[in-house]
């Protein structure tokens, strides 16, 4: 099973939570759409816009909640909710519980992705989302897998190339190591192509110099890690902390050992997820294990991901961190959320609900 029995109820008990509140609740969600968010800032080669939703994962969410009895207002980027908060917006709608979701988020480079976190610390508005400070250390590569891996945490090795620096303390791959290139700052795949990955060589070397000029930001090479891809909800309901192992596939139904998620794939969601069965009990405890310290270390809240790579020996390593993993239809949490026999909706009712039992908003709800 996915979850034993009691995490299981715990689910259950948060969306039947978030459920009861429905009606006195307010959702703010901000949240950038493919072909109608404005891009402020982007790149030529990899655009931003693969990680905004579809106009269709948007209006599935939205229906979602509406259907459970939310009030649910959108805004298509950070500065038009800024813009509208800062004039009142928030302050004259009529539910008691006023919860801001930040999803996909606009702009390039560092730290965006904690501007909405620390505009609702500094107003005193409730958030579904973690802090600022988790929330920036989430979009550093570099950083947060150097601070897992000195925790005993098991990290891919990982140098760092900054533009007009060359490698930092002038470490490099040695020769014929097979390695990965990722942007330092970008999420869902940005700057990850087949030219990135292979034995370290002059070609993949000029590779990183040419992706660091393209996306004006630093690039970390990590040893590829060859293996079956878990990605791993993890989920804080009230005092209680548990993860749910879910392999990613390729959409033939396979878990290649050489897979991995390229910006092409990410664009045209090229992926889905199997059955946990396909992981031994030995893996699928080590894999929570680790997903859940890594987010206590990191103080993620509420619903967050960690994401995996088993190598041919069954050792996991950490490849990606999200505090704002997507809740759309085609994701791990509602592929978890349906092996419970629970709707789409309820992965929005399971969020509020777990919000209620950690910061207790005003509610008639019993959680």
């Amino acid at each position: 099973m996915y979850l034993d029995i009691g995490n299981e109820h715990l689910v259950r008990e948060a969306a039947l939570s978030g459920r009861r509140a429905a009606s006195e609740t307010a959702i703010i969600l901000v949240i950038c759409v493919k072909g109608l968010t404005r891009v402020r800032r982007d790149y030529s080669r990899y655009s931003i816009t693969t990680s905004f939703f579809s106009a269709q994962e948007l209006d599935d969410l939205i229906v979602a909640l509406r259907s459970l009895g939310f009030y649910v207002q959108h805004f298509h980027d950070e500065v038009e909710f800024i813009n509208w908060a800062a004039e009142g917006g928030l302050d004259a709608l009529r539910q008691i519980n006023k919860l801001v979701y930040a999803g996909s988020i606009n702009g390039t480079g560092p730290g965006r992705r904690c501007l909405i976190p620390s505009f609702c610390a500094l107003e005193g508005i409730e958030t579904l989302n973690s802090d600022a400070y988790s929330s920036a250390i989430n979009r550093h590569k570099f950083h947060w897998t150097k601070l897992l891996g000195s925790f005993g945490l098991r990290v891919p090795t990982s140098w760092l190339f900054e533009p007009g620096k060359s490698w930092l303390a002038g470490s490099t791959p040695s020769p014929g190591e097979r390695v990965i290139a990722k942007a330092l700052h970008e999420d869902s795949s940005i700057g990850v192509s087949a030219e990135g990955v292979g034995e370290w060589s002059p070609k993949i070397a000029q590779h990183v110099v040419e992706l660091a000029s393209d996306l004006n930001q630093a690039i970390m090479v990590q040893s590829f890690i060859a293996g079956m891809e878990v990605e791993v909800p993890v989920l804080e309901l009230g005092a209680v902390r548990f993860a749910a192992p879910t392999v990613l596939l390729n959409n033939s139904g396979a878990s290649d050992a050489a897979d991995f998620l390229t910006y092409d794939l990410v664009w045209d969601d090229r992926y889905r997820y199997g059955a946990h069965e396909m992981l031994t009990p030995m893996h699928q405890t080590r894999l929570r294990a680790a997903a859940i310290q890594a987010c206590e270390l990191l103080n993620f809240r509420f619903f967050s991901r960690v994401d995996f790579r088993l190598d041919a020996a069954g050792n996991e390593y950490i490849i990606d961190i999200s505090t704002t993993p997507h809740l759309t239809r085609q994701s791990s949490y509602a592929h978890l959320f349906a092996t419970l026999g629970l709707e789409y909706a309820d992965v929005l009712a399971a969020l509020v609900g777990a919000k209620l039992a950690a910061a207790r908003p005003q509610s008639s709800a019993q959680y």
